[in-house]
């Protein structure tokens, strides 16, 4: 194995053990690229939103902080996982869940709770889910989410940024005000 080339790893044990060896022979940059691969392994295996809240805890006591985006992927993932099990979605319809799902940790991390955004699962379940955002993004006044993922650096992970990727699904009204929202956000 090429000595940087970590991607040869495929199990937590064999990169544990270069972790290790590289350490025992002083070579640190090795050691740091296992544990990195160590990390991605880890990640691609957590299987609950459980294993994904420890998880983030873990890294943060470990201020590893860097790896909290790849981790609420992988919860963003499992999530569509568990929705997609009802039925099949569309690609606009996974966008929608991806930014509800990602919003819903956000507050999670920032209340250290767990908080469901209770309104607009009742409006996905009762309207549909491009319908639900089509009504949240047609209002006048920027929503609670909108402004609460602006403020943490997500405005790109907003149902804004799905109804300008979609266009076509959505009423002109919702692109209308998406749109405008975005470029006051720019």
């Amino acid at each position: 194995m090429n000595e940087l080339n970590t991607n040869e790893l495929t199990t937590i044990a064999k990169c544990s053990a270069l972790v290790t060896d590289a350490k025992r022979k002083g070579n640190n940059a090795l050691a740091k690229a296992a544990l990195e691969r160590k990390y991605e392994i880890s990640i691609s295996h957590i299987r609950t939103q459980e294993q994904c809240d420890n998880f983030i805890k873990n890294v943060t006591k470990r201020q590893r902080e860097d790896l909290v985006p790849l981790i609420l992927q992988r919860s963003l993932e499992l999530s569509i996982q568990d929705y997609a099990n009802e039925s099949p979605l569309e690609d606009v319809e996974i966008a929608c869940l991806k930014v509800l799902f990602l919003y819903e940790k956000q507050l999670a991390l920032k209340n250290g709770r767990a908080n469901k955004a209770t309104y607009t699962r009742r409006s996905i379940k009762n309207n549909g889910i491009v319908k639900a955002v089509d009504n949240i993004v047609s209002k006048n006044a920027e929503t609670v989410g909108f402004k609460n993922l602006c403020s943490v650096g997500l405005t790109l992970d907003s149902f804004e940024v799905v109804v300008d990727k979609f266009p076509e699904k959505f009423s002109s009204l919702a692109v209308e005000k998406s749109r405008q929202r975005l470029n006051l956000a720019a």
